[in-house]
């Protein structure tokens, strides 16, 4: 389900975000994403 954003959420978002882009990318250094 999408919702909309809540700030409450932004360490959740911003986990998913990273464990995502750093699987779809794994040739691209963690480094560059944080």
């Amino acid at each position: 389900m999408i919702k909309n954003f809540n700030l409450n959420n932004l360490d959740n978002v911003m986990k998913i975000w990273i464990d995502t882009n750093l699987e779809a990318h794994n040739f691209i250094q963690k480094e560059y994403w944080i």
